[in-house]
């Protein structure tokens, strides 16, 4: 471990600060938290009015402005070069009495774009593990021509005091909101769509010193690439939400499971086990996804007027259906709501830290090649040669090398570069031919389901099959480039 990681070790502050959603025209049941103070309960009223320049030079540089009670506050419009955890207010970049003292370098002057006009409700709440203070803002965004309501609740106190009043919330309703307050004003005023908080794979800044802060910064960044495609799969007309969901899924499971034997209490032992039921019924709905987009299609391809194989593939294409409504359905549900309540507070609070203090000390570099060394050796096990490995074992290399990639991803920035990228590469594409093995050995059973469609079946199977085919020549050809190549972190 370094002297800089033992000195800098993420020591939990003794207050954090997290930023809820809330249905707006609900109002929490604050007695639900503990024993509520009377002495601030009563509301006033509140405007916040958002400023830019005519060519919108602040939002362009990821800033947003405000003036609220005659205070001006820039603070971060969206994570990129400023970086918060999800269910957090965006960090405040700057405040005065007076816009001239902000110091922007601005050269356009600034006018009105959107405002917020609502109330403010503050509380405090002492529960068995603390005090915390709410802040309940509600309300409407307005803009020239349109306006929405909203509603944030802000909590601010010791960690397990906070947690308790988050899960209490939670059950109430609360949700972690897909932007903050001035990205949802910005995006109203200029009519578009949310963009998304984060997409893709996590990857640990170099900047982190130690384990604690990279793991609880990628998690926060899965988080949020899980939340956007979960917003994107009801109204979808194709299988790449659930695609994209899946694989940020897998990613965060995955990255749970890094440093091996961490306690984390039962609240997220529960919520990891949610986890992976989410995971299923992902898998589930992308296994008709596979076979309707491959094997299904070539099928009605090759056989339009066969009635033995149009009805097969309608069967197919109502499983899907009712495969993407148990999703759709677990999605818009309180699970998932919940869920994701617990995973961004799970990156905000870092509960791991608090169990097992000495791993979360350690230098992320220096963990992260012994890291990747454990699972390269995991991955390696079979030898040089797959020829004679069943279905069964080869799906376990193709797992198992995610499972790297995954970590390969995680830690790339420390590294970077051109080794990186190859390295990537070869996994990608023993992942890819590995993927196709597995796709034609996994049909047959997905099949089953459908009742007795003897015909049908087998030749989908026997396409998906054939299709397979070379894939294993290519898997072979794959491995021995990956054995074959440096690791980039050694």
């Amino acid at each position: 471990m370094s002297e800089a990681a033992a000195e800098t070790l993420a020591v939990p502050p003794l207050i954090y600060q997290i930023e809820l959603g809330f249905p707006p025209g609900v109002a929490p049941r604050w007695a639900a938290l503990g024993q509520v103070s009377g002495a601030r309960r009563h509301p006033r009223p509140t405007q916040l009015i958002w400023h830019d320049t005519s060519t919108a030079d602040l939002a362009r540089h990821q800033l947003a402005l405000a003036e609220q009670d005659g205070i001006w506050r820039l603070s971060a419009l969206r994570p990129g070069k400023h970086v918060w955890p999800p269910a957090s207010p965006p960090p405040l970049l700057a405040e005065a009495a007076n816009f001239d003292d902000l110091g922007l370098a601005i050269a356009s002057p600034v006018a009105p774009v959107a405002s917020f006009n609502g109330q403010i409700r503050q509380v405090e709440i002492v529960g068995s593990a603390g005090m915390v203070a709410a802040r309940w803002l509600t309300g409407q965004i307005r803009c020239v021509v349109d306006e929405a309501p909203d509603a944030r609740i802000e909590l601010t106190g010791p960690r397990e005091a906070l947690l308790a009043a988050a899960l209490a919330l939670a059950e109430q309703g609360a949700f972690v909101p897909l932007s903050s307050l001035p990205q949802a004003a910005l995006t109203l005023a200029e009519h578009g769509a949310l963009p998304p908080r984060h997409l893709g794979a996590a990857q640990i800044p170099v900047e982190s010193i130690n384990l604690a802060d990279g793991l609880a910064f990628a998690i926060g960044q899965l988080v949020d690439t899980t939340l956007y495609w979960a917003a994107r799969i009801p109204p979808a007309r194709n299988g790449e939400p659930v695609h994209q969901m899946r694989v940020a899924v897998r990613r965060l499971r995955s990255l749970l499971g890094t440093p091996r034997k961490t306690a984390v209490g039962e609240v997220w032992l529960v919520t990891k086990q949610k986890l992976g039921s989410l995971a299923r019924e992902l898998g589930d709905a992308r296994a008709w996804d596979v076979f309707l987009e491959g094997a299904g299609a070539e099928m009605t391809r090759a056989w339009p007027d066969d009635r033995r194989i149009t009805s097969f593939v309608a069967r197919a294409r109502k499983q899907r259906e009712t495969a993407y409504a148990v999703l759709r359905a677990d999605l818009a549900g309180d699970r998932m709501r919940k869920m994701a309540v617990e995973l961004a507070l799970f990156a905000k609070l870092r509960p791991f830290v608090v169990h097992s203090e000495e791993i979360w000390t350690t230098d992320c570099r220096e963990f992260a090649g012994a890291a990747l060394d454990r699972r390269l050796h995991k991955l390696s096990a079979p030898g040089e040669d797959l020829d004679g490995l069943s279905a069964t074992e080869l799906h376990e290399i193709r797992k198992n090398a995610k499972r790297l990639r995954y970590g390969c991803e995680l830690f790339a920035g420390f590294w970077g570069g051109k080794p990186v990228r190859k390295y990537l590469e070869r996994l990608s594409e023993l992942q890819e031919s590995l993927g196709e093995i597995n796709d034609a050995a996994s049909l047959e059973p997905l099949l089953a389901s459908l009742g007795p469609c003897g015909f049908a079946a087998g030749m989908a199977v026997g396409i998906a099959t054939e299709r397979a085919r070379p894939a294993l020549k290519q898997a072979q050809t794959a491995w021995r480039k990956l054995l074959g190549t440096d690791e980039f972190w050694s």
